[in-house]
């Protein structure tokens, strides 16, 4: 079969041999070329790009200016094509480590040409038999030949159950008596059922990923093509009982539309494979591999495992302790926003780089020791650990690995953990210590009630000598940055961040006037396709009444990125604030031709239709809706209303996209 490959002019028909070498790996699946527009076309300006969808779809060329050309299969997978385009190339793997990457050097000669294609044929069926086979961490993981033992251990942690195919739990059904709904749990040949029941109307899915180890609660995903959504209701392991997941307590509608983005999931799966410039949508499978896999934390493993040695894997506690660190911080320290640097996405993180490479995160400034204990939240573990005394007067040497073991649990939690602190506090210091002595971790890291965490209670690992409940004390909203990220990103992040508060906030003005002071200026120091910016600019000018302005800046915003949902949403906010309805309409309309699954386009598109009077065509937008949403309770009772005249309260969930 002849494998046909379409690349710009002037590429190297090299690279364009070795990618139709590679699509002979897997007949029926075509090459797509293309130009990368915004996210990494900042980062790769005059590169070229090449999907290969014979590697899935995160395999892909590039013919770099340099005239190297890297090859990726997925995260664990890498090669480097280097010499002038010209001539014959020598294909060599590489690792991960800079330090090892860096001793390798290109070596060029004239090589028969048969050669050449066999040497990149191997290449690229060894990417695919790793990409194909790393579907999770299991009995057959690649690491279980010679780590069985770790391997059978970690499958016990947390991590190593982080996500998982639906599986089969009693039958249940209750209450939730703010929206006045029912739900029922049902178990059936076909996995897991889950329906809300509510006003005479019910609303049916099937679970596809249950998401949590269970340690303190599952969640659950259901899937529609290749969207995913959270469902309303959580399994609460530690009570054993079943209720409205986090966030839903007071939602007058809940059902099964939060979209789940890949910044939720990013740290609850192993690979995840958003497809990038959508809100929730994923490739097929969603997931390359389901719990938490092994290269999170020790990098590549292609370079390991065609030469196993401890110099070809990476261990996160031979790192320096800021690269250390972030390897536990991706997913431990949440704050309160995460924002991403220009091009980035939360999996370009990489064991081995500092987390402000990729994202920088905020925290409020707390107010001083004697206005009481910080508010608590779940996934604070390295805020709390930081501002404990222990690692105050440790330096550095006091991370997440010195206490815990993230290959295994413990039998004896208690004496495992006491043993621990003994190894700092010396038998001179516990002498003094008051009876009992037995049990550190319950009297010195006692679990709370997190607000954000539903009826689970969360280890405290603020490590405090006396016990002290939080409390929200005073407002707070001045922000910090964990970690300053390099040169003018820290003004750039600092004001996403206050923006992202201020959309949240019931009286933005202060975070809003943050946002602009940082926002403004950090214009002139990045491109005009870093549309972050202009997008964060615009919903501090329309909170603010500068509607032109906004919608200026969304207008920029949707001409570079013209297929995003939530841009052409905010650009339709500015235009109906502006009073241009038409414009308004069709902007929604765009948004709803891009994804027709985003039903905040349709309410959005609702509310304008029904704010001049036009209840029919409101009626029709949800009839629209209802095409690829049949079982939506919501948008079943707003047609009806609207075409009856009643009314109908909104539901209360923030629109997707925003904080």
């Amino acid at each position: 079969m002849a494998a046909r490959v379409d690349g710009p002019r002037g590429l190297s028909p090299h690279r364009n041999e070795v990618a139709a070498l590679a699509s002979l790996t897997s007949p029926g699946l075509p090459l797509v070329s293309h130009t990368m527009l915004g996210g990494e076309k900042i980062m790769h300006q005059h590169h070229r790009w090449l999907s290969a969808s014979a590697f899935t779809d995160n395999a892909r060329y590039a013919d770099h200016e340099s005239q190297r050309m890297d090859c990726w299969a997925g995260p664990d997978v890498r090669w480097r094509f280097a010499a002038p385009c010209t001539r014959r190339s020598r294909v060599y793997p590489t690792g991960l480590a800079s330090a090892r990457r860096s001793r390798l050097k290109p070596q060029h000669g004239f090589y028969d040409l048969a050669k050449t294609r066999i040497r990149t044929l191997v290449f690229a069926l060894a990417a695919m038999l790793t990409v194909l086979s790393g579907s999770g961490i299991a009995d057959d993981s690649p690491c279980t030949a010679c780590h069985a033992k770790q391997v059978e251990a970690y499958l016990e942690t947390g991590m190593g159950r982080s996500l998982s195919r639906s599986h089969h739990r009693l039958d249940a059904s209750f209450s939730h008596e703010f929206s006045g709904s029912r739900f029922v749990v049902e178990s059936t040949a076909r996995g897991m059922l889950q329906r809300v029941e509510r006003d005479g109307w019910d609303s049916e899915n099937r679970v596809e990923f249950v998401i949590g180890s269970g340690n303190h609660a599952f969640g659950y995903l259901v899937a529609r093509g290749r969207h995913l959504f959270q469902s309303p209701i959580s399994y609460y392991t530690r009570r054993g009982l079943w209720d409205v997941a986090p966030g839903y307590e007071d939602n007058a509608h809940p059902e099964f539309e939060r979209p789940v983005t890949a910044e939720c999931v990013w740290c609850h799966a192993g690979r995840p494979r958003p497809i990038r410039g959508t809100l929730n949508q994923y490739g097929n499978p969603s997931f390359d591999a389901e719990a938490i896999s092994c290269d999170r934390c020790h990098g590549a493993t292609r370079e390991h495992l065609a030469n196993p040695s401890a110099d070809t894997i990476l261990s996160p506690s031979e790192l320096p302790a800021r690269a250390r660190d972030s390897i536990c911080e991706q997913c431990h320290l949440s704050g309160e926003a995460r924002i991403l640097n220009p091009n980035r996405t939360f999996g370009d993180f990489r064991p081995g780089m500092e987390l402000e490479e990729v994202f920088s995160v905020y925290l409020y400034e707390q107010p001083s020791p004697s206005s009481g204990v910080p508010e608590f939240k779940v996934v604070s573990h390295v805020e709390q650990l930081a501002a404990s005394r222990c690692a105050q007067v440790s330096g550095d040497s006091l991370w997440c690995g010195t206490c815990h073991d993230p290959h295994g649990k413990p039998d004896d939690g208690s004496d495992y953990y006491r043993q621990k602190c003994q190894g700092c506090h010396t038998p001179t210091a516990l002498a003094r210590h008051p009876e009992p002595l037995q049990d550190c971790v319950g009297c010195h890291m006692p679990s709370r009630r997190a607000y954000d965490s539903g009826h689970s209670a969360f280890t405290d690992h603020s490590i405090a000598r006396n016990r002290e409940e939080p409390s929200r004390g005073e407002t707070l909203w001045k922000l910090k940055a964990w970690r300053e990220p390099q040169g003018s990103l820290a003004q750039r992040n600092l004001g996403l961040a206050y923006a992202r508060l201020a959309e949240r906030s019931h009286s933005p003005q202060q975070e809003s006037e943050a946002a602009l002071r940082n926002l403004v200026p950090a214009m002139r120091d990045f491109p005009e396709t870093d549309v972050a910016i202009p997008h964060a600019l615009g919903r501090m000018f329309l909170l603010r009444g500068r509607t032109e302005l906004a919608t200026e800046l969304f207008e920029h915003v949707v001409r570079v990125e013209p297929r995003n949902p939530i841009w052409l949403q905010s650009l339709a906010d500015g235009l109906h604030a502006s009073g241009n309805f038409n414009g308004a309409v069709q902007a929604l309309e765009r948004a709803i031709e891009s994804d027709p699954l985003v039903e905040s386009s349709y309410r959005v598109l609702a509310q304008i239709y029904a704010s001049v009077d036009e209840p029919g065509l409101a009626a029709q937008t949800w009839e629209r809706y209802l095409e690829h949403t049949p079982d939506s309770i919501f948008a079943r009772q707003a047609k009806q209303a609207l075409e009856s005249g009643e009314p109908l309260t909104a539901p209360t969930s923030r629109r997707p996209g925003a904080p």
